[in-house]
């Protein structure tokens, strides 16, 4: 049974986020601030008559422990395995489903690697959680003791490197 996530770094589509991500990796250093808190199922209904959530097709986490805040750096449509930053955050979310309805406001620097890593996704709870509202908007957010803290480091695969999330 896989342990961890792994994510193909996506250097052609965000070069600088990709290289914070690196730095923070290989640091050797323990992620102290690195967690899953938030993480809302694909509803059955997804993308029929232009339903997308709540909940939202997401596992989103913190780089808190990031050298700086990075850039945006743009990038094609959120798409089903993308690894992505929220713009003038540290934070970043997996997405579960598309995402087409988001256009390019998110810069992708990673994806999914295989099968194993959507089975630890897969693990991680979705509850129990809290509703928060924006204005119009409903996310879920887990409650602090559902949080799932993760290390991050880097390896080498072949010809390209990736980086491992381990819940712990």
């Amino acid at each position: 049974m896989a342990r961890y996530i792994s994510l193909k770094l996506r250097p052609e589509l965000s070069l600088k986020v990709v290289s914070l991500v690196k730095q923070l990796a290989s640091s050797g250093q323990k992620c102290n601030a690195c967690k899953f808190y938030r993480h809302e199922p694909v509803p059955q209904s997804w993308g029929r008559d232009s339903f997308y959530g709540p909940p939202y097709a997401l596992l989103q986490g913190s780089l808190a422990d990031m050298a700086h805040q990075p850039p945006f750096e743009g990038s094609p449509a959120v798409k089903k395995g993308d690894a992505c930053i929220i713009p003038n955050t540290r934070e970043f979310f997996i997405a579960t489903a598309d995402h087409g309805e988001w256009g390019d406001s998110h810069t992708v620097w990673g994806q999914v690697a295989d099968e194993a890593s959507w089975q630890v996704i897969a693990r991680i709870p979705t509850g129990p959680y809290t509703n928060r509202t924006d204005g119009a908007i409903t996310t879920r957010w887990l409650t602090p003791e559902a949080t799932v803290p993760f290390n991050i480091s880097l390896e080498q695969q072949r010809q390209t490197q990736e980086s491992k999330l381990q819940p712990s």
